[in-house]
């Protein structure tokens, strides 16, 4: 069973003014019950944007993400985030 879904996700910030970032681009993957997944990559590279994604707390500017076969549309009781840093 598909648990996470993740079809052609992009996230950019600011869209569409000079000060547009693109953070993700075109990320795809299915992550099946039992299996985990590791993002690793150097800093600024969209590792905890694809993350916050993933939890809800950001949405993409492209592309779907899904849980267990419904859209994540916002924050889930069934995800949990743990940040890095102190947040406020």
């Amino acid at each position: 069973m598909t648990v996470l879904s993740v079809n052609n996700v992009s996230k950019t910030y600011n869209a569409n003014t000079p000060n547009s970032v693109e953070a993700v681009r075109g990320i795809d993957f299915d992550l099946e019950e039992g299996e985990f997944l590791s993002v690793i990559g150097p800093t600024g590279c969209g590792k905890s944007t694809l993350m916050k994604m993933v939890a809800g707390l950001v949405e993409p500017t492209n592309g779907e993400i899904g849980f267990q076969g419904e859209p994540i549309t916002g924050p889930r009781e069934e995800i949990g985030v743990v940040f890095q840093e102190e947040s406020t």
